[in-house]
């Protein structure tokens, strides 16, 4: 992937690779180990990879730190400064990776916190025919007119290995996530333009296997939770924003919530969302 040109799946939006940027962001307030934010501005220093400038919901500017591991280069650029990107827009980034079934029409998103096991449902389901539209974020907007919709990613899914061979994939061939992380990134094809957003399951390990419907303020809490780099919003000065694009989302999206997500073989757990 280029650290030059046009942001997958956000149109207007651009990125751009420089030779250095500040290590510190005057007035940011701290909001993570790495990254520093106020309104409209996002910096993410992270020591040894790349430090992230993301500006106004429309750019990203890289500095790449000598002999940086490019895995982990495009493992920040993807999660955290895109994240931080889709929040300056008003939009939703959600924790999730969405795709459409054989056939479908409609997203289905499948979000959770990290080692949910998202990624590795995505893989499954994409074994079986289903399109991709993102993995781990999902860029959520609202359109008058178009309603909800789910944007594609950068076209890549990341497993540990151990998914990798149940995908029946050589991971030889593939670049690592990071060079200490038997994890990596498989380029898997994306839907070529956003899909409208019908459905988010949640998944967790809690509980009795079982589904169940998830409504009202209660789904816009689950929503919220499962927003990428939620403590981030309030410093970004889109903290209505945020209430605001949660309200639509809940109100046009079924949300309903799977526990004992590991009680239960991958196929059946896929056999139970694919049935939604």
């Amino acid at each position: 992937m280029t650290l030059d040109g046009p942001i997958p799946g956000i149109p207007g939006a651009a990125m751009r690779q420089v030779p250095s940027l500040p290590a510190e962001l005057p007035d940011g307030i701290r909001v993570g180990p790495f990254a520093q934010a106020k309104p409209g501005v996002l910096l993410l220093c992270v020591p040894g990879v790349a430090r992230y400038l993301v500006c106004g919901g429309t750019s990203i500017d890289i500095a790449v730190e000598p002999d940086a591991d490019p895995g982990a280069v495009l493992l920040y650029l993807r999660g955290g400064a895109r994240g931080a990107l889709t929040l300056q827009r008003g939009e939703l980034p959600l924790h999730a990776a969405t795709l459409v079934a054989p056939g479908g029409s409609q997203g289905l998103s499948i979000c959770g916190v990290s080692g949910a096991g998202k990624s590795t449902m995505a893989a499954e389901l994409v074994r079986r025919g289903w399109a991709l539209v993102a993995d781990d974020m999902t860029r959520v907007t609202w359109e008058e007119g178009a309603g909800v919709l789910a944007w594609p990613g950068d076209g890549v899914i990341k497993l540990w290995n151990d998914a990798c061979t149940r995908a029946g994939l050589d991971t030889a061939s593939l670049l690592r996530v990071r060079e200490e992380m038997d994890k990596y990134f498989w380029d898997v094809p994306t839907l070529p333009k956003p899909a409208p957003l019908g459905t988010i399951v949640e998944l967790r390990h809690d509980g009795p296997f079982g589904l169940t419907d998830v409504t009202g303020a209660a789904g816009m809490a689950l929503l919220s939770e499962n927003t990428f780099r939620r403590p981030h919003i309030v410093a970004l000065g889109r903290a209505q924003d945020h209430v605001r694009i949660v309200g639509r989302v809940a109100a046009q999206c079924r949300i309903l919530r799977l526990t004992g997500a590991r009680t239960v073989p991958l196929a059946e757990l896929a056999d139970r969302i694919a049935a939604i």
